[in-house]
């Protein structure tokens, strides 16, 4: 009797904390305008993908400028969300392997998240990569493939934290349409955003990232910094199923900056603060029904002018991932 009793209770703690976490559909239906949106609160959505990372910044000093681009790798991944969670998992790709040889190897560990509810909209990264392989100039300017072998620098390296918080002004508005597909939006429409945003920037190597025409050195770049961000989205319900989202924010962050390095004298430290804008790009694009979605969406970001005197040091990463989603019925 004891242990009978005792699963009967675990049973309905169980189902209580799970009604807490997942409160019955009627409880929350009315919370949603159901003209212009379509919650999904009684649905499961199983998604496959293919995601790329990419992750690059431009060196520009008194003698060169040159872009680095780390050899990303494409990973294949499963996952699946229900009302507010949201759950994925990717592996490396077999076939990513076959740039290593060009381009070098890169380690890195590139965690992006990026979570959309009703008013808030969350970013969260940490990036960890270590080797990058210089672009030739048909790579940045034409577009073209590199017909001569890269130069590879294994010793050059970056860090980098950071963290978003915007606020959506329109709540019918939803980003979830386009870049988690378990809610949609019932007709076209649009939002302002405006939000915060902080971060950590370190990019550095033990031979010389600048070289300055004073006999000078520079091995490291450290940027922390922070600020406001301001801009709108729109959703574009093309026709019954296609739609086309584009999102887009202008960031404006003071930084502050600071470099080491060496010359014949010693080490040498520097020390500046500056103000600049970076824009961000969200985009989105595909086919949306009540059971699939195929589509493809683009967060491009970057921080720039991380500068001191004539060294700069812009950083640009990007997500682009490749969606096939399937919606199932669950029981309330």
């Amino acid at each position: 009797l004891f242990f009978v009793l005792l699963l009967v209770n675990a049973s309905y703690a169980q189902s209580r904390f799970l009604s807490i976490l997942f409160p019955p559909a009627d409880s929350l239906i009315t919370k949603y305008d159901t003209t212009k949106v379509d919650p999904k609160l009684d649905q499961l959505t199983l998604r496959l993908y293919s995601v790329y990372n990419g992750n690059e910044f431009l060196i520009e000093g008194s003698d060169e400028t040159a872009v680095f681009s780390a050899n990303s790798k494409y990973r294949l991944g499963l996952g699946f969300g229900y009302r507010w969670l949201i759950l994925n998992a990717a592996i490396v790709s077999p076939f990513s392997n076959r740039y290593n040889n060009s381009r070098g190897e890169t380690f890195a560990v590139d965690v992006q998240m990026n979570t959309y509810s009703s008013r808030f909209q969350t970013d969260l990264r940490f990036q960890w990569i270590d080797g990058y392989y210089k672009k030739s100039n048909n790579e940045v300017y034409l577009n073209l493939k590199n017909k001569s072998p890269f130069e590879i620098r294994q010793d050059l390296k970056l860090r980098s934290l950071g963290a978003g918080l915007s606020y959506t002004f329109n709540k019918n508005y939803l980003h979830k349409h386009g870049f988690d597909q378990t809610k949609t939006m019932k007709k076209s429409g649009g939002t302002l955003l405006t939000g915060l945003r902080i971060g950590y920037l370190k990019v550095f190597t033990d031979s010389v990232l600048f070289k300055e025409s004073s006999n000078k050195s520079i091995q490291e770049l450290i940027s922390i910094y922070g600020g406001f961000s301001f801009g709108g989205a729109y959703t574009f319900l093309i026709s019954k199923n296609w739609f086309f989202s584009i999102h887009g924010v202008v960031n404006a962050s003071l930084k502050k900056i600071d470099t080491k390095g060496y010359s014949i004298s010693g080490n040498e430290k520097n020390k500046n603060n500056n103000f600049s804008f970076s824009p961000t790009i969200r985009s989105s694009f595909g086919y949306n029904s009540s059971k699939h979605f195929i589509g493809l969406y683009g967060i491009l970001d970057n921080e720039l002018n991380n500068k001191i005197g004539s060294n700069k040091i812009d950083y640009y990463f990007s997500t682009i991932k490749l969606i096939y989603a399937f919606r199932i019925k669950v029981a309330d």
